[in-house]
């Protein structure tokens, strides 16, 4: 078997995210800048500031979205955070891989993450992204929090936030979905899925979720709004049904008030 050895794309982040946004946006707009081949066959390294700030589950989460930039994967250097994860999970030896200190990139982008909105992906293209303000207003009657993307605690963490003491619009229906049995034991113990239930959210078993087009599928006349990877016809169910791409925060704000809905005004 031959295989090219991928290059590889630095993406120096830095700043601080503001209130609403998190790694999900990050990397809707970096996809805005450099289009669906913009990556084609290489591997995206992040890094920088913000990068060794983000949580285990938010850098997996960043990391999922590399094949919607043509890359074939992306990569995080490991550091403390990496590593103890890793031995929290595991008793046999291993070696961390990391950069090298002359690495040669073939290209390097930098971003400042200050001033980013909340990204919305509108169907049917996966790489045409617009800000939240662009789209607000826009009628919902589904949402979907969950898959690799969007499964992880940190991600529900985020949608507890925003749902506690409140309920979602009558006419919408809310699946959150934990990405693993970890996720839901978490949960339960940091009262989260307390949370969910009083909100009126469905909160099924752990599982990619509404992601492979099972565990409450939309029908032809549904528009949702998911933290899933992809918005393609037909990848939630029907092929007639609509979906957006958001992050966690600007799902669950939707969800309360039955459209896309700038989350910033929850937090």
């Amino acid at each position: 078997t031959w295989m090219r050895v991928p290059r590889t794309i630095k993406v120096v982040v830095r700043g601080a995210f503001a209130p609403g946004t998190c790694a999900r946006d990050l990397f809707e707009y970096f996809l805005s800048q450099i289009g669906p081949t913009g990556a084609g066959g290489a591997a995206l390294e992040w890094t920088g500031p913000v990068i060794d700030d983000l949580s285990m589950g938010e850098r997996f989460a960043l990391c999922s979205y590399a094949i919607f930039t043509g890359a074939w994967t992306a990569i995080i250097n490991p550091d403390e955070k990496t590593l103890g994860y890793v031995r929290a999970r595991t008793k046999e030896a291993f070696e961390p891989q990391v950069s090298d200190s002359d690495a040669d990139y073939a290209q390097v982008y930098e971003i400042d993450v200050s001033k980013l909105e909340p990204q919305v992906v509108p169907p049917p293209k996966r790489h045409l992204i617009k800000s939240v303000k662009d789209l607000e207003g826009t009628p919902i009657n589904r949402g979907f929090i969950g898959s690799d993307g969007g499964g992880w605690i940190e991600h529900l963490r985020m949608a507890g936030r925003i749902l506690h003491g409140r309920k979602i619009h009558p006419r919408v229906v809310l699946n959150i979905t934990p990405g693993t049995t970890n996720v839901l034991r978490q949960a339960l113990d940091e009262g989260l899925i307390k949370t969910f239930v009083e909100a009126e959210c469905v909160v099924p078993t752990p599982n990619e979720g509404m992601e492979w087009g099972a565990n409450t599928p939309l029908s032809a006349d549904e528009v949702c709004i998911a933290s899933g990877q992809t918005n393609y016809p037909g990848r939630m169910g029907s092929e007639e049904a609509q979906i957006y791409l958001a992050n966690p925060m600007t799902v669950t704000a939707s969800c309360l008030e039955g459209k896309i809905t700038d989350p910033r005004k929850y937090l």
